[in-house]
């Protein structure tokens, strides 16, 4: 191969050609002429993107195939053996790809239409004398379309270079043995004008191009048609206000199928979490935002996001779930949905080690709904998990339709290890349905007057004006879809009651200029002296009183059961917490004894039918509690009869298996703090001490896992004992499937009345992928962390007025005698109609409530599983109430279960309010809820459900 400097001399165009390595061969000139012969040459963008296609290409093949790839010096052969065309443009057959022979005008001719080159080469190509193409220099600057294609190949080397640094021809080479000229570094810098950017004309970019008025509008593809360089930053400072550093160094972005792989994961990871519908892929701004900012990916289409991204992307995700399913003890959940367009689905949920993931969601519309349909479902799952994945299944849970009851005890007569539960969320929801039909009608009253009086003070900026001068929290609208929520907002308006009457009363004497709540148009007035009205009605602040006094032990407990994972100790805490709770109700006042009649009677009937004896281990179990909570008189306050209750539940769950000698003594130690236990106390206080510093450092409640106290007084490097075993597999089961009701919540917005037409199997394959994102995010502390903060910050910008609207703000009110421009005329009926009154939810309760009941009174209660084994432990004893259980007068219940209850409460009162533009300190905002993006998928990480 020639030296540099015996190329340089014969003509600048050659620091932009290869010549081929010595020993490749001559080509004459002309064939069969007897003229010098001249060596093979090769255009070095050209040269370069012909290696990396062909690189692409070998990729892909073995991937589907699996051919061996080439290496590149057997690439780079064959361009060089070939007869000198090797492909055509699919653009424009004029354009060619292959070695040239060494002639000044073939190598110049190349260059004038070579996309490879800026427009300076080609300007300079094209008024150089050995050029045979003739084409005036000013059209190439001027003209939108050149006669001559630009469009790269989509597997360039993209480079942004500082518009002051040297900018080399052509992409770096990649041949180690060939390579550019040693001059490159060596010439000036292009000129900002005939390369001010690397575009071809008829780009996106090219702001100068009028394509409002221009026929010929650049066609949009899923490959990038830029130029092989990326924009300078001084362009898009310019020309789009991004910045950019001056002295930032050349930043390169390497395309590569691994990169458009993830890309296009990318994409289908948005698709499905945001919720997007499938066309979007489709559209031609996202079309041309790739092509503007991401220049060489290629944006999938729908067909491809449907039947091989997604696909793909959620068979990867089971195979990972098959490791952590292996050798572990699982929760299965279960639970049923049917959508707009008449599918039902199945989801079947896992539970390992606290943590959420998805097996699999099963469309059973052509299967009739029946309990021997739902036993199959039931077994093929724990096939799966126990077979194919080598895991154990430890519990099912679902809820308690009919169905559901019947398959459940075939399953329990089959399988006795397995623990059978109905979902304690569904069951805490059938508790508050038994309280709102016993609710009378006054109380169901004043929530829609509590909701109209909610959404009128909120339109009012004057009066929320004065209810910060008066140091009042501001009153909040019940923006989450659940009845806690208008919990919430019921609460913040009692604590307003005294403030919002105060105003109410001196708005009557004022002025009129000066009055805060009767103003505007004449229908504004009516509307307001109606709300006033209200405001100083006393049945009606009684009846909310006594409505919020019940509901609130109900809204602790049920943020505590429908959390993403709730313990069984959990569960029977929660249920003797709110019979406590309503026994001190009921004896305090005899105004709440309908209440706590109502609501006693249905805990202890859900009690009845659930499977006492696993939950009253469990609670045991519980280092922090044992058996403190217990009255001296039950039945399980005893030893021996301790030691039969464990001794049942483990040959239970262990096929009928005798107890070894170690558990029991394990079991009288632990009771009594004694021999492996001696340090259980310490133990105890070490993981409440943990659990303190993980609130104090997070900023949220942290409540201590008795899992880790097992884990505290474990010895390193020795097997864990029978005992420990155990006590962990009872441990880690969750109590309920609201994980299966948040994934069908996701089905409610995927599928919907304007998009119905979605296959059941893409529908599944995108729930899936969104419930895994969801679980990923929900593990995510630092990501929750975050949309906490953007949150925030989202409602301090959105809190600062601005200075041209601030005066109308704050000084004026509509005046006008007609309500169509008064914003507090039929406007207030509409906003109150779109929020969903909290009557409607009583009525879906109450529903619930008897359907349910229904249910229930055609079910069989379960009875203890027989133990399969001929040694069966002394008789169960009879079914006990949560009253003859329980000491309520254990102070334990308010120091220690009372104070998480309330923890978690407040920290979903404070999401509510947030939710509601509200900050601590900040001033409220007029901006209406429902115009922040907040999506059910980010309220779930937010709310930890």
């Amino acid at each position: 191969m020639p030296s540099d400097s015996t190329r340089s001399h014969r003509g600048w165009w050659w620091d932009y050609f290869l010549l081929a390595p010595e020993g490749i061969g001559m080509q004459h000139e002309t064939p069969g002429e007897k003229s010098r012969p001249l060596r093979k040459t090769a255009c070095g963008g050209c040269f370069n993107a012909y290696v990396r296609r062909m690189e692409a290409n070998d990729t892909e093949l073995l991937l589907s195939s699996g051919r061996e790839r080439r290496s590149k010096e057997a690439i780079e052969a064959t361009y060089w053996g070939t007869k000198g065309i090797i492909e055509r443009s699919k653009h424009n057959k004029s354009e060619v790809f292959g070695w040239l022979i060494g002639k000044p005008s073939t190598l110049l001719n190349h260059i004038t239409r070579c996309p490879h080159q800026s427009d300076a080469v080609k300007n300079k190509a094209l008024n150089d004398p050995s050029t045979t193409v003739r084409v005036p220099t000013q059209n190439l600057i001027r003209q939108n379309s050149l006669p001559y294609p630009l469009r790269p190949t989509t597997d360039a080397v993209w480079h942004v270079a500082d518009q002051g640094s040297p900018s080399t021809p052509y992409p770096e080479f990649h041949s180690p043995s060939i390579g550019p000229s040693d001059s490159l570094s060596n010439r000036a810098p292009i000129s900002r004008v005939s390369s001010g950017t690397f575009f071809r004309r008829d780009s996106p970019l090219n702001t100068s191009a009028t394509y409002e008025h221009s026929p010929n509008l650049p066609s949009l593809s899923r490959t990038s048609a830029t130029s092989s360089r990326a924009p300078t930053p001084q362009f898009l400072t310019q020309n789009f206000g991004l910045e950019s550093n001056r002295n930032q160094q050349t930043a390169e972005v390497l395309w590569n199928p691994g990169m458009q792989t993830k890309f296009e994961e990318q994409v289908a990871r948005l698709t499905a979490s945001a919720n997007l519908p499938l066309s979007w892929v489709d559209n031609p701004e996202w079309l041309r935002l790739v092509e503007i900012f991401m220049p060489g990916f290629r944006s999938p289409s729908r067909k491809m996001l449907t039947t091989k991204i997604i696909p793909q992307m959620v068979d990867q995700t089971r195979s990972t779930l098959k490791d952590k399913v292996a050798g572990n003890a699982v929760t299965m959940q279960l639970d049923g949905w049917t959508g707009v367009n008449f599918v039902h689905l199945v989801a079947i949920m896992l539970t390992i080690s606290c943590k959420l993931y998805t097996l699999q969601v099963h469309d059973a519309s052509a299967e009739r709904s029946r309990a021997d349909e739902f036993l199959k479902i039931l077994e093929g799952a724990i096939e799966t998990i126990e077979k194919k994945y080598k895991g154990k299944v430890a519990a099912v849970v679902t809820d308690a339709s009919g169905e559901c009851q019947k398959a459940k005890k075939d399953l329990v007569a089959k399988r006795p290890d397995i623990i059978v539960l109905n979902c304690f969320a569904h069951q805490i929801n059938l508790i508050v349905g038994d309280y709102f039909n016993r609710l009378p009608q006054s109380y169901i009253d004043c929530t829609d007057k509590a909701s109209e009086l909610i959404s009128w003070v909120r339109s009012k900026t004057r009066i929320l004006g004065e209810l910060r001068k008066m140091k009042c929290k501001t009153i909040t609208r019940p923006v989450l879809t659940r009845w806690s929520a208008h919990l919430n907002s019921y609460t913040r308006l009692l604590d307003s009651r005294t403030a919002l009457v105060h105003i109410a009363g001196t708005d009557d004497k004022a002025d009129e200029k000066d009055k805060v709540m009767i103003t505007g148009s004449a229908l504004a007035k009516r509307k307001a002296r109606a709300m006033i009205e209200i405001l100083e009605d006393p049945t009606f602040w009684y009846s909310l009183e006594r409505l919020v006094r019940h509901l609130r032990p109900l809204g602790e407990i049920c943020n505590l059961i429908q959390s993403a994972f709730c313990r069984l100790d959990t569960v029977i805490l929660s249920l003797g917490y709110l019979i406590a709770a309503f026994q001190k109700m009921a004896g305090e006042d005899r105004g709440d004894a309908f209440a706590a009649e109502s609501i006693i009677s249905s805990i202890e009937k859900r009690w009845e039918k659930t499977d006492q004896e696993t939950l009253i281990v469990a609670l045991i179990l519980n280092p922090i509690y044992r058996t403190v909570l217990f009255k001296a008189t039950s039945p399980y306050h005893s030893l021996i009869d301790l030691i039969d209750l464990f001794n049942r539940l483990w040959s239970r769950i262990n096929n009928g298996a005798i107890p070894p000698l170690e558990f029991q003594m394990d079991l009288r130690d632990y009771l009594a703090g004694k021999g492996r236990f001696s340090r259980l106390a310490s133990a105890i206080k070490l993981e409440l001490d943990d659990a303190a510093l993980e609130t104090e450092r997070s900023g949220k409640f942290c409540s201590p896992h008795p899992v880790n106290i097992y884990n505290h007084i474990g010895f390193t490097n020795t097997a864990e004992t029978a005992f420990t075993t155990f006590a962990k597999h009872i441990l880690n089961i969750s109590a309920n499937s609201a994980s299966c009701e948040r994934l069908f919540s996701s089905f409610g917005t995927i599928l919907t009345r304007l998009r119905n037409r979605l296959l059941p199997s893409n529908m599944v394959n995108i729930a899936e992928l969104a419930a895994q994102i969801r679980d990923e995010h929900q593990r995510d502390e630092e990501m929750k962390n975050r949309l906490h903060q953007l949150l925030k910050c989202r409602i301090q910008v959105s809190s600062i007025p601005s200075a041209s609207s601030t005066p109308n703000r704050t000084h004026t009110e509509p005046s006008d005698t007609t309500g169509a421009s008064n914003p507090d005329s039929e406007q207030e009926g509409d906003r109150i109609g779109t929020l969903k009154r909290f009557s409607s939810l009583i009525q879906q309760h109450r529903e619930a409530s008897a359907t349910y009941a229904q249910a229930e009174s055609e079910d069989v209660d379960f009875d203890t599983p027989t133990i399969p084994t001929g040694l069966q432990p002394t008789e169960a004893p009879p079914r006990i109430q949560l009253e003859g259980l329980f000491d309520f007068g254990n102070r334990t219940w308010k120091d220690l279960f009372g104070e998480s209850v309330n923890q978690t409460f407040l920290e979903q009162a404070e999401l509510h309010n947030l939710l509601d533009l509200e900050a601590e300190g900040d001033p409220d905002s007029e901006m209406e809820a429902d115009d922040i993006p907040f999506d059910e998928q980010t309220e779930q990480i937010l709310l930890r459900q």
